[in-house]
């Protein structure tokens, strides 16, 4: 295969090449990677995204309720919406999906609706032996 460039490489017009005679030579780019040294690409771990949010969620959902620092209900509604999270987007199931994202908003907005509780003062006995 013979390419032609409009200057060659001391500015004469017309250089040809003969590229076909030119041997290939393999960097260490270009060589095949194994597998096991793939650690970070994407298809090596295909469910971290999809399976770690839902189960992101219902441990939020579990350590509201454990720790009781929403209402029961909040908790059982992050729960919910953890799992019909997956049901929705793998059924591809628009209603659901925005009846998800409803619920979730919904949900974590219990826990921001919560009152701030103030440290306790120090009781006067405490103070008076310190």
């Amino acid at each position: 295969m013979r390419v032609s460039s409009g200057t060659g490489p001391a500015g004469h017009a017309d250089a040809t090449r003969n590229l076909s005679a030119a041997p290939v030579q393999r960097t260490t780019r270009d060589a095949p990677v194994p597998s096991a040294t793939v650690a970070h690409s994407p298809s090596s771990r295909p469910l971290v995204g999809p399976v770690s949010f839902p189960l992101t969620m219902l441990l939020c959902a579990v350590a509201v309720a454990v720790r009781h620092v929403a209402p029961r209900w909040a908790a059982v509604v992050i729960g919910l919406s953890a799992l019909a999270f997956p049901v929705a987007n793998i059924g591809n199931i628009p209603a659901l999906g925005v009846a998800v994202g409803v619920a979730t908003v919904v949900g974590f907005g219990a826990l921001t609706m919560r009152p701030v509780r103030s440290p306790s003062p120090a009781t006067p006995a405490a103070s008076a032996a310190g």
